[in-house]
């Protein structure tokens, strides 16, 4: 079953045969993808494979490679691409993203990778290799989303992956939307760690906690000033706001995933060493 009502296909004239092969084959791992996260208990919205979604397939004699994105994909339409690289040297899953990335303005991209062996087998005998593929997919985004949860910034994580969606759309307001869940996510994220949204007391409070490092307040200040300019940026207001653009919610996303990252990878640290005494 497919995940949109409709899919726009690209590919080179001669290649419907490989086309509605690998169609048929990615259809039949995003179905288990779903059940697996279901299974999980992890919410589907929470996953890029389990949304409607743009992808790119390129295969070469051995390997079918797909890079996903929520792109410019909608809940009524996304863009399948296929591309045939048999021919080509050297291909690996980083040179297609970056090559997703300059065509179509990608940032969040999931690279999966299959053997052609899998995807030519009948589609019951693949069944079982299938699922173990999406569970390597499903289980790490369960065990993150649980990690998560215990540290109570689903909330924060939730809005960068709105973030990242609406960047996706290409749009103004996509853009002005992707800035406002970059501000909201910071701001949730400080409320679950540090008990504040304001920005410096909260920061802080995560050194007192030792989440920003051991006592180098020069780390301290930058990361301070790094999410107060941030917070600023992603939410200029007044009588004639900026026109959001490109650029500025790009680098909007991109300092709050760092930020993101950087204090919940630091929290899930200081939370193992607890568990550990």
């Amino acid at each position: 079953m497919a995940l949109t009502p409709m899919v726009s296909t690209r590919c080179d004239k001669g290649q419907e045969q490989t086309v509605a092969q690998v169609r048929q084959f990615y259809e039949q791992f995003l179905l288990y993808v779903r059940e697996g996260l279901q299974s999980l208990g992890l919410p589907l919205a929470r996953a890029t494979l389990a949304q409607p979604h743009d992808a790119v397939f390129a295969w070469t004699a051995t390997t079918l490679f797909v890079v996903a994105s929520p792109g410019s994909a909608t809940h009524v339409t996304s863009t399948h691409t296929y591309r045939d690289f048999t021919a080509v040297a050297g291909i690996s899953p980083q040179a297609l993203k970056q090559t997703a990335a300059r065509e179509f303005g990608w940032e969040d991209m999931v690279c999966l990778r299959f053997e052609w062996s899998l995807v030519r087998l009948p589609k019951e005998e693949r069944e079982a290799a299938l699922r173990e593929e999406a569970s390597k997919y499903a289980v790490p985004l369960a065990d993150k989303a649980r990690a998560a949860q215990q540290l109570g910034v689903d909330e924060a994580l939730a809005y960068l992956e709105n973030a990242r969606r609406r960047y996706g759309t290409g749009t103004a307001e996509g853009f002005s939307d992707c800035k406002a869940n970059c501000r909201n996510a910071i701001l949730s994220l400080l409320a679950a760690l540090a008990g504040t949204q304001e920005i410096r007391q909260a920061v802080k409070k995560l050194h007192k906690q030792g989440l920003l490092g051991e006592r180098e307040m020069e780390v301290v200040q930058a990361v301070e000033d790094l999410v107060a300019k941030l917070h600023g940026m992603a939410s200029k207001t007044g009588t004639h706001p900026p026109m959001a653009n490109r650029a500025d919610a790009q680098l909007a996303l991109r300092l709050a995933e760092a930020v993101v990252s950087y204090l919940i990878s630091n929290a899930l640290q200081a939370k193992e060493r607890r568990e550990a005494e």
